[in-house]
């Protein structure tokens, strides 16, 4: 067997190829080591460690919350240490998707290493997936994945150079409001640059920007143990709309459009469920935003500018603090739907839906604290229409400005509030004072200038035939309005150039210069309006009276009572009117009963004082023919009391001229709101000349007039549809000239009737009185009194009184001079009748007066009896006070006081008697009280004493004489009647058993 070799000389045999070989041998087990290494590193990490994420990715979330996850594919580059995961989803508690995304790309840096913390160069997700819960107790879903608090754990320090997220989506679900509700955004979209965390709080900066270009900046530092963080933030350009729609039910109305951009900072803190959250912005700026009520098809509120500064939120305080909201340029378009209700109203949404019965109320959530101290609108725009009328009527009222001051909420106090505007066509307003909110009301100086009155017009022809043709409106004063609805002005008011047109006549109506109100106190509820004085500085009005007696003052403010009264239908038996030219005429009796029309409301307005400066009317009375036309000028004068009410009375006292010479009065009291229902005027014409009414002489008495001065003073008096008017014609040296064929002239000699009539003066005095009802369509004045002409002769030998009455000015009546029971002076009315028979007498030197004693046994005697009664009473009391009588009172409070007129009574009775009185006492009735001593002892007494007077014929006989002689002594007082034609006469006693005691005079 051979010999092994040896080693040492196999060493030297060959040398070079083992030390070549050994290098070589190593190098090549280090690279297969290392292509091992790799290969390994590479398995692991493309196809190991994938599957160890994935696994741990499910196990964990389900060890940690409970829930199965599922994630897709898991991709791992170990080389480029780029991860990629698709189609993540985690459930939420109720088995629906909470997170979720369909890739996720991450991209790690090798910096990591050097860093000492993870380094993310960049960070991809694709189309995320969040749904975001508001549970039924008010709890967030994603509070279910904060991690259980680990003490004295630091955080993990991250980086990320770049986050980008495309395609998002994100579903917000609130089942804690009323209605649950549900909203799905998308697509969501934005990057953010250089985010890190540090162990004590990391400095961050974050940049976003979404797919429509919204911005966010935010930076500051965040705190991972607890959570925290404080810092600045700006948003620009966000979009309002999907803010709004995530409002919901919260925002009774919509936004269709508008960007947002704020600015601040803010500290945030969360330590297990203990909230610390601060905001303070700025600067936030609200632009071109659009509201829309629900429903409606357009904005009605648009925003192009809301400037906020200076807020603070206090989140676990529930408080808001903001220094100044401003809102510029705003434009507001209103109206007047059906029913009366405003458009803008529906801004606030449909009505809360009733509760049902038995219902408990929800707990109310604690009241957040809100203070608004300076709430500004400048240069707003405001159109209005009322559409609730016919014509519908358009305000836009610009530039509008409001400032707001010392608004908080809840709200506890008033707030401050100024505004002012503009209005398009002219004119402007002002508003100065205090506004309660919660329950509302308002206390405003106001103050209106130069309001253009014409754009009121569709509100006059809803209830009046007048025509505004121009007009403007100032005034100045205190407006309240109360939470019960009712407003008020206190104030001043001044209405200039105003010019009105009576539609029906198509002629000026009511025409000013100025009116002044001065002391106008105007209420709603109930509505009144109440003015002290008012002042006319050159009026003008057109006054009519209609052939039916209806003042065009119904015709024009009451349209339709004026058209029912003109269509009314003739009554069934029409009255004919009773016309005197010498005396007043009984009221005709009143026609069948008829339903009575329903009563007008009256307007509530009531003027203390009017005054009238240089003022101008046209009068014309169309009742009449012919028409009685007259113009008045330089018109002065006061009407006082003037209202709305149907019982109401204004006095009017004017005073003017027809021409230079011609001067015109009218007084009396009139309604002017229902003419028809009371008028009581008087109108005096003046000195006009005769020669004007030539034409109508002509025509109706049959000669012209030459020569001439007329008077005329008519008296209507209407009450409640029932005339009765004295009219009064004086004519001064008229003088008739040549005759007229005319058909229509009364066949009397007229120029016979003329002397008769005229006084030794040639004055010819005729009063006319007419009466009737204006119900009567056929009813008509001057037609039936040329009639009567023709009995002008009759009228004067059979009515001689007449004839005295229209020369005196007392009517018929004159022959009647009343006595109250037992008198014996003349009252006012008596001494006015003798004082107008005196007048009368003088003008007549022919007639003798008779003069009768009059006494009516069953009225006088009880008066004399009384009257004597009384007198021995005050004697009796004087005597019993002795040197007291004389104090002034002293007798009539004695025999007030019953204790002492009981002691008066017993020492008359004594004396007359001659025995002390044996009063009876009282005797209570049958189940009744006591009656009262005192009061039935008086009674007693006076009844005794009254019954011993006894009045004889003697006495009556001397009442009698002595109211003839009072009645002869007032005529013949003045010297200017004779006495011889005045004769005192006997008469027999009067029958009558009702007052007053009447003295029949008469002529011969």
């Amino acid at each position: 067997m051979p010999s092994s070799p040896d080693p040492q000389d196999a060493a030297e045999e060959s040398p070079r190829p083992r030390r070549r070989g050994g290098p070589v041998r190593l190098a090549l087990w280090i690279a297969a080591g290392a292509a091992l290494l790799v290969g390994l590193y590479a398995g692991l990490g493309f196809w190991v460690a994938p599957r160890i994420i994935k696994d741990q990715v499910v196990s964990q979330v389900a060890e940690r919350y409970q829930r199965k996850a599922t994630l897709g594919e898991v991709r791992l580059n170990p080389f480029t240490l780029k991860l990629e995961a698709d189609r993540f989803s985690l459930p939420d508690a109720d088995g629906k998707p909470m997170i979720g995304f369909d890739r996720l790309k991450v991209d790690l840096s090798i910096a990591s290493i050097w860093r000492r913390g993870v380094v993310f160069n960049e960070i991809s997700l694709e189309a995320p997936k969040v749904r975001l819960v508001r549970r039924a107790d008010g709890r967030l879903n994603i509070v279910d994945l904060i991690p259980p608090k680990e003490e004295d754990k630091p955080p993990a320090k991250v980086t990320i150079e770049h986050l980008s997220v495309s395609h998002g989506r994100a579903e917000v679900v609130d089942l804690a409001r009323r209605k649950p509700f549900s909203k799905t955004f998308t697509p969501i979209g934005f990057t953010l640059n250089n985010f890190s965390t540090v162990k004590d709080g990391a400095a961050y900066v974050l940049n976003a920007v979404s797919e429509r270009g919204e911005g966010l900046a935010w930076r500051g530092v965040l705190g991972l143990n607890p959570l925290a963080s404080r810092g600045t933030f700006a948003l620009t350009r966000v979009k309002v709309a999907p803010l709004a729609e995530l409002a919901d039910d919260a925002l009774p109305f919509g936004v269709t459009s508008g960007e947002l951009g704020l600015s601040g900072g803010y500290a945030f803190a969360l330590n297990g469920e203990n909230l610390t959250l601060g905001v303070d912005v700025n600067d936030l700026r609200l632009t071109d935003a659009g509201l829309r009520a629900q429903g409606a098809a357009a904005d009605w509120v648009t925003l192009p500018e809301v400037v906020v500064s200076k807020v603070h939120v206090d989140v676990p305080g529930q408080s808001v603090s903001v220094g100044r909201i401003e809102a510029n340029n705003p434009t507001v378009t209103a109206w007047t739907e059906p029913g009366g209700a405003i458009n803008l109203a529906r801004y606030a949404g449909p009505p809360s839906p009733a509760a049902k019965p038995g219902a408990g109320a929800a707990p109310a959530a604690p009241a957040w604290k809100v203070d608004l101290p300076d709430l500004r609108v400048k240069a707003a725009k405001i159109a209005f229409e009322e559409r609730s009328i016919a014509t519908p009527l358009r305000i836009v009222a610009t530039p509008l400005d409001v400032a707001v001051t010392g608004l908080a909420l809840p709200i506890v106090k008033p707030v401050q509030v100024q505004a002012s505007t503009g209005l398009e066509g002219g004119g402007r307003l002002a508003a100065r004072g205090t506004v309660t909110l919660d329950k509302v009301s308002a206390d405003l100086d106001v103050e209106a200038s130069d309001i253009d009155l014409p754009r009121f017009q569709p509100y006059i022809d809803g209830g009046a035939d007048l025509r505004l043709l121009s007009g403007r409106i100032s005034g100045k004063g205190r407006a309240g309005y109360a939470a019960s609805g009712a407003a008020k002005f206190d104030g001043a008011l001044r209405v200039d150039n105003f010019h009105t047109v009576d539609k029906t006549l198509e002629q000026d109506f009511v025409n000013w210069r100025s009116l002044r109100l001065e002391g106008v106190s105007a209420r709603t509820l109930p509505l009144a309006v109440k003015v002290r004085e008012a002042v006319a500085l050159e009026p003008y009005a057109r006054v009519v009276i209609g052939p039916n007696y209806v003042m065009n003052t119904t015709t024009v403010l009451d349209p339709k009572a004026a058209a029912a009264q003109a269509l009314a239908a003739p009554a069934p038996k029409p009255v004919k009117p009773k016309v005197s030219l010498f005396k007043k005429a009984k009221r005709a009796p009143p026609p069948p009963p008829k339903p009575e029309p329903p009563k007008r409301e009256a307007l509530p307005v009531e003027i203390a004082l009017v005054r009238i400066e240089n003022g101008r009317m046209d009068f014309s009375d169309l009742s009449i023919e012919p028409h009685f036309i007259a113009g008045i000028e330089s018109l002065d004068g006061t009407i006082k009391g003037l209202s709305g009410r149907q019982d109401a009375r204004a006095d009017v006292d004017l005073a003017g001229q027809v021409d230079r010479y011609a001067p015109v009065k009218i007084a009396g009291q009139v309604n002017y709101f229902a003419a028809r229902s009371f008028t009581d005027v008087k109108m005096s014409f003046k000195n006009m000349e005769l020669t004007t009414f030539s034409p109508y002489s002509g025509k109706f008495a049959g000669y012209r007039i030459n020569k001439g001065k007329l008077d005329v003073d008519l008296n209507y008096r209407i009450d409640d549809q029932k005339l009765d008017a004295n009219h009064r014609v004086v004519i001064n040296q008229l003088e008739l000239g040549e005759k007229v064929d005319s058909a229509d002239a009364v066949k009397l000699p007229m120029k016979l009737i003329v002397a008769l009539l005229k006084d030794r003066h040639g004055v010819i005095d005729i009063p006319v009185a007419i009466s009737g009802t204006l119900d009567d369509p056929k009813f008509k004045i001057w037609p039936v009194i040329w009639k009567v002409v023709g009995n002008l002769f009759v009228k004067i030998a059979t009515s001689p009184f007449a004839l005295l009455g229209s020369l005196g000015g007392g009517g018929e009546e004159l022959q009647f001079i009343d006595f109250a029971p037992g008198a014996v002076v003349l009252d006012d009315t008596g001494r006015g009748k003798v004082a107008a028979l005196s007048k009368a007498l003088v003008e007549r030197p022919a007639l003798n007066l008779e003069i009768p004693m009059p006494v009516s046994p069953a009225l006088d005697k009880p008066a004399l009896v009384e009257t004597r009664f009384k007198a021995e009473l005050a004697a009796a009391a004087s005597e019993k006070l002795g040197k007291r009588a004389g104090k002034a009172g002293a007798v009539e409070a004695a025999l007030a006081d019953p204790k002492t007129r009981r002691g008066v009574l017993e020492d008359l009775y004594r004396k007359q008697f001659g025995a002390k009185p044996d009063i009876p006492k009282p005797q209570a009735a049958e189940g009744g009280a006591k009656p009262d001593a005192d009061q039935a002892a008086l009674a007693w007494l006076e009844d005794k004493l009254r019954a011993r007077i006894a009045i004889d014929d003697p006495a009556l006989q001397q009442l009698g004489r002595a109211r003839a002689e009072a009645v002869q002594a007032a005529l013949l007082d003045g010297g200017q009647i004779e006495p011889s034609r005045i004769f005192v006469t006997a008469h027999p006693p009067l029958t009558a058993t009702s007052a007053p005691v009447r003295m029949e005079l008469s002529l011969n």
